[in-house]
């Protein structure tokens, strides 16, 4: 059973999620490389609960991407990111 918190991250994180593919659109015209937090969108989206344990897997993969490919550094993005880290580390739904 969720609780109100698990269901107040999982809002704030599809909110943050949609915020770091506008910003990969917006910077590389595309979000076709950003399929871990896609795939983390449609569960979230969907309410599948049996793959929220994989989120910190499937984002953090795109965030690491995501320095390799020097798209860290602006403060917007970086605000973002971090958030998205915290609220996953805070709660163990979201990871294994």
């Amino acid at each position: 059973m969720l609780t109100e918190n698990d269901m107040q991250d999982i809002s704030r994180l599809i909110d943050l999620l949609n915020k770091v593919i506008a910003y990969a659109v917006e910077n590389e015209g595309n979000d076709l490389r950003y399929k871990g937090i896609l795939k983390s969108l449609r569960i979230l989206e969907g309410n599948q609960r049996n793959g929220l344990p994989n989120l910190y897997n499937h984002i953090m993969g795109d965030f690491r991407m995501m320095v390799d490919r020097g798209l860290y550094g602006d403060q917007y993005i970086d605000e973002i990111t971090n958030e998205v880290y915290k609220i996953i580390k805070s709660n163990s739904l979201f990871y294994k």
